[in-house]
């Protein structure tokens, strides 16, 4: 294939892919443990998103995180490391793979802080920094990269509120501000807008072992350049899950999660999502 289609290939599949939150929230992620917890979690998702012109990213995603529950400033307070692998391919619309890859993502450093940690009242707010540095696996004569060759950093506030016994509501804000790309695909250097999601999720304890939940995720901005000229407008893009939560006799935690996006303007949309996420505590 010839070098100019690649570069034009470069340009229509990266822009419309700016949106989705980078911290992907999960139930109950907002639930201080007692300081001392150890945490091991994986994450699984199977992701096809619908690109324009009737292109078909296909993405399977295994994510590792390590984490443990201190206390900072006298306020409970989590550390984490994640290191993400990704296997994509691009199907253009004649049923063709144009390409596909399988690597090490950028590996994600971060941390919460507790400032509201209400047991009695069953209330909880907390504050993530998250850094993401440019580890990942990347090169630049692809289209396709599990890594970004750019630098990350977030924000992300949380909240956790039980409202009656059995229901429990949680919200996540997401302030995502991202580095350039200066060897990006297309041969053109690559700006991108800061990013916005929030993330709710009501969900229905019907056991002490069961819970289901229903979802619901809006992300804007994220307007993207190449070489100084823009790409896209603003985008929008929200996105409806429900999904079930799992304590096993081993007291293992366990959250299966299918969704799919509703609503896309200026960007890509995901057609369809299963995610499935293990948790043990030690």
């Amino acid at each position: 294939m010839s070098k100019s289609l690649s570069a034009a290939i470069a340009v229509l599949f990266v822009a419309p892919l700016a949106q989705a939150a980078v911290n992907d929230v999960y139930p109950a992620d907002y639930y201080p443990l007692d300081p001392g917890t150890q945490l091991f979690t994986l994450y699984s998702a199977d992701r096809d998103v619908q690109l324009p012109h009737n292109n078909t990213l296909h993405m399977q995603t295994l994510a590792v995180r390590g984490s443990y529950m201190t206390e900072l400033w006298g306020k409970t307070a989590n550390v984490m490391v994640v290191l993400p692998w990704v296997k994509s391919s691009l199907e253009l619309a004649n049923g063709v793979e144009y390409q596909q890859n399988s690597a090490i993502a950028d590996l994600r450093l971060g941390a919460t802080i507790w400032p509201i940690n209400d047991k009695i009242a069953e209330r909880y707010l907390g504050l993530t920094a998250t850094i993401i540095p440019p580890t990942g696996s990347y090169d630049k004569h692809r289209v396709l990269n599990a890594g970004e060759n750019r630098w990350r950093a977030l924000l992300t506030l949380g909240w956790q509120q039980t409202l009656a016994p059995k229901w429990v509501f949680e919200l996540s804000q997401e302030l995502a501000w991202y580095g350039d790309n200066t060897h990006h695909s297309s041969g053109l250097h690559y700006q991108q807008a800061a990013t916005y999601a929030a993330t709710s999720y009501l969900r229905y304890r019907a056991h002490a072992d069961w819970h289901v939940h229903l979802g619901g995720q809006i992300n804007r901005g994220g307007r993207i350049s190449l070489g100084g000229q823009s790409q896209t407008q603003t985008s929008f893009q929200d996105r409806v899950t429900v999904g079930v939560t799992w304590i096993d006799p081993l007291k293992q935690q366990w959250i299966l999660r299918v969704g799919r996006d509703v609503n896309n303007k200026n960007t890509s949309k995901t057609d369809h999502e299963i995610a499935l996420r293990f948790l043990k505590a030690f």
